[in-house]
């Protein structure tokens, strides 16, 4: 459990992360959205209990940052966590991601994308990626809508302990859906699907989604789960293929 000590330390951090970081737990709940502002931004404050190589109580503090001008739209997302397991007292991941979406017809757009991570409750060191790839609509209205992406990846790992390196070329295809009930009620899914290229054997698998409940112009509750299997994580006996993550949180949007 969190001793009063640690937790002291986390939620001075997970406030003080609000000046320094800045991500939205997932994407497409804030790029999907068709406001006309040129300018949005969110933040997250999350309490979560997930599971990986042992029980973690996990507290964290998420923002981002979206522009929107023309056929452009610039995303910015970071993220720090701060957490105690059954293991070790005091655990941190986070990654940075920065993309850029360009709208080439009503139904199709060009990605790009970078993204930094590390992970030390999964013993990632760190780990690069950056691809690009076509998004499509396959359906847009003002309550539900459905789209497809298909990007070619590049991704690079240095695992925490071993110290081995992997250079890889991968697939990034995904689902989403985003529905609206009202202002009140809105659920986002998504569904990735990522294999390695020249061994699809080597895949990853997530399921994320989100639902959040809007209680007045800029605060929702949240509730989240993220569902992964990785079928070739780090190399070590104790790092499990499935992991798991279900956050509840507030929201904050202007």
């Amino acid at each position: 459990m969190l001793n009063s000590s640690i937790l002291r330390k986390v939620l001075f951090f997970s406030v003080l992360s609000t000046a320094i970081s800045a991500q939205i737990i997932n994407v497409e709940s804030l790029r999907m959205s068709q406001d006309t502002s040129h300018w949005r931004f969110q933040d997250n404050f999350n309490l979560s209990l997930f599971r990986n190589t042992d029980a973690v109580i996990d507290l964290e503090n998420n923002l981002a940052l979206r522009y929107f001008k023309g056929k452009d739209r610039f995303i910015a997302l970071s993220s720090i966590h701060y957490n105690s397991s059954e293991e070790q007292n005091f655990a941190q991941s986070g990654f940075l991601h920065l993309r850029y979406v360009r709208s080439l017809k009503p139904w199709l757009l060009l990605e790009a994308f970078g993204q930094f991570q590390t992970d030390r409750p999964l013993k990632i060191e760190q780990r690069f990626l950056q691809g690009a790839g076509l998004r499509f609509v396959l359906h847009e209205s003002k309550n539900f809508a459905f789209y497809t992406g298909h990007l070619a990846m590049y991704e690079y790992d240095a695992e925490l302990e071993t110290g081995i390196e992997h250079y890889d070329w991968r697939l990034s295809s995904y689902l989403s859906m985003d529905w609206s009930l009202g202002e009140a009620f809105k659920w986002t899914s998504v569904l990735y699907y990522q294999p390695r290229l020249g061994n699809f054997e080597d895949f990853r698998f997530n399921w994320q989604n989100q639902w959040a409940f809007k209680f007045n112009q800029h605060w929702s509750f949240t509730l989240a789960g993220n569902l992964t299997y990785d079928a070739n994580p780090v190399i070590d006996p104790e790092i499990p293929n499935f992991t798991y993550r279900i956050t509840n949180g507030l929201q904050l949007n202007f």
